[in-house]
């Protein structure tokens, strides 16, 4: 998949199709991809990859 320069990508974990929850939004700029997690997830408790990206509110992730 290529992710534009610039334009944020909504990303969700879909559990079902009822349950739905909001992880956040993934942008991608000078080579480096940035996620910006949604509140409810930090809320929520949950780790994409506790032992390479921990949750902080703004993660700089260049290795996905």
């Amino acid at each position: 998949m290529r992710i534009d320069t610039g334009i944020p990508l909504e990303v969700a974990l879909h559990w079902d199709t009822a349950d739905i929850q909001p992880v956040g939004r993934l942008a991608y700029r000078d080579r480096i991809a940035y996620l910006q997690y949604d509140e409810s997830f930090l809320t929520a408790g949950l780790e994409l990859s506790p032992v390479r990206h921990s949750v902080n509110r703004h993660r700089k992730l260049t290795h996905l």
